[in-house]
């Protein structure tokens, strides 16, 4: 039972948390991860790494490592709600003061980052959401991910804010917060405001690095093979050049004994 200055909330008390990829936690996003812990002492924390991933995801591309961490992470926090509910937020989002009253009774929750415009920066659900059910059936993963040709927008198309934009009309009781109580553009309204976004484009960067390098590796790849191509090339036309001078040599020796000329 909760305790009696715990305000109730229809979503399980659970924050949960993602960094995936190859670069670790930075400090600051470490802090910042404290603060909801912080405020919300009544609650469990979850966050989510390459160490603690669900091992039967519904979505498989989520184990796979060679994606950009944007694209899965969209694609994890959705799973990961389906499956245990709870609150997820970024881990660039500072948390100013309890979510609870905010929350209240409400099964879906969703924030704009501006008017109209639904981010998945903090998403509060139950478990089994019908949202979240069509959410994880209608991602369609990216099938050339390892090039830089889909830029962040398009990988935001797979599992982020577009999916749910498209999605959350459908949806009555979705309640959406408005953008100062996650993104306070004054003092006043940060005085008000529940959380900071504070926006930091690491997983982005990372993106973009890893996609360049594999892009690099493809390339390096497909220079080999045509290198060993141009080799057993080569190697052919030297056999044959070899078998033609042979050839050459034993006729210029028959002209020379007088002898009648023979094939081989």
């Amino acid at each position: 039972m909760s305790p009696p200055d715990v305000v109730p909330v229809a979503v399980p008390r659970i924050i949960h948390h993602i960094w995936i990829g190859p670069e670790p936690l930075p400090e600051d996003h470490r802090l910042w991860i404290e603060t909801w812990r912080r405020q919300h002492p009544h609650w469990q924390h979850r966050l989510w790494t390459e160490e603690n991933l669900p091992q039967d995801p519904i979505r498989p591309e989520i184990l796979e490592r060679l994606r950009v961490p944007v694209e899965r992470a969209d694609m994890l926090r959705l799973e990961i709600l389906y499956r245990y509910g709870g609150l997820y937020v970024d881990a660039d989002v500072e948390c100013l003061s309890p979510i609870d009253r905010t929350l209240g009774d409400a099964e879906f929750v969703a924030v704009c980052m501006k008017p109209g415009r639904v981010t998945n920066t903090l998403i509060a659900a139950v478990p089994g959401h019908p949202l979240l059910e069509a959410a994880l059936r209608e991602i369609r993963p990216m099938q050339e991910y390892w090039t830089l040709s889909a830029p962040s927008a398009t990988l935001k198309e797979v599992a982020g804010p577009p999916l749910l934009r498209r999605l959350i009309p459908k949806y009555p009781d979705v309640k959406l917060l408005e953008p100062p109580l996650v993104f306070p553009a004054t003092p006043e309204e940060r005085e008000r405001a529940i959380a900071v976004h504070h926006v930091a484009r690491n997983w982005h960067n990372v993106a973009a690095l890893r996609g360049a390098m594999l892009q690099a590796e493809r390339r390096l790849e497909e220079t080999r093979r045509e290198l060993d191509k141009e080799r057993r090339r080569h190697a052919t036309t030297k056999k044959r050049l070899e078998r033609a001078q042979r050839r050459s040599g034993r006729t210029r020796i028959r002209d020379r004994l007088g002898l009648p000329w023979t094939r081989g």
